[in-house]
């Protein structure tokens, strides 16, 4: 399964960065990576992301890495959600978008998101 991927949704173009149902800090960390080097080729202020956390694991590490992650893309973003944002995730949420300096819209699923991000 590719976990990072550009998908075309209703003729907008959306980066999709899936880290659904992970536990592991490697392969969490591997995709954050790929999927850095792809958002660091586009130009600023034009990608719409969207990022999967449903089922993913909710420690402090994990969190520590999306937040991260989150901090990284800013300067390429014009819009961004995030699908898969319940339970505890919602308590957590706040302080991840407070570090990326932006807005990150959350979302419950996927098709939301990209309802949401062809809005933008």
């Amino acid at each position: 399964m590719e976990r990072t991927a550009f998908e075309t949704y209703k003729s907008k173009t959306i980066l999709m960065v899936s880290f659904i149902g992970l536990a592991d800090k490697q392969e969490i960390t591997r995709i954050i990576e790929t999927a850095k080097t792809e958002i660091s080729k586009q130009p600023l202020k034009s990608l719409l992301l969207l990022t999967d956390i449903t089922a993913t694991n909710n420690d402090k590490d994990t969190f520590n890495l999306l937040k991260d992650f989150a901090e990284h893309n800013t300067p390429y973003i014009k819009a961004s959600a995030v699908a898969g944002v319940i339970g505890i995730k919602k308590n957590i949420f706040p302080s991840m978008v407070e570090s990326a300096g932006r807005y990150i819209h959350p979302c419950l699923s996927v098709k939301e998101a990209k309802e949401w991000l062809i809005e933008q």
